[in-house]
């Protein structure tokens, strides 16, 4: 992900890989789909978790 995004993009690409994750892709489809970087997914995904 480009530093260029404003929080609103930043933030709908992040509930977009929840869901995604939720629906059990992979961790390079999402990449793919959002333009998250692999860092993002993470994050993404430790959240759901309630790890952060």
């Amino acid at each position: 992900m480009g530093r260029w995004r404003n929080k609103g993009h930043h933030e709908k690409a992040m509930e977009t890989a929840k869901d995604l994750l939720d629906k059990g892709m992979g961790m390079g489809e999402i990449k793919e789909i959002t333009d998250l970087n692999e860092q993002d997914v993470i994050k993404a995904k430790d959240k759901m978790n309630g790890n952060r």
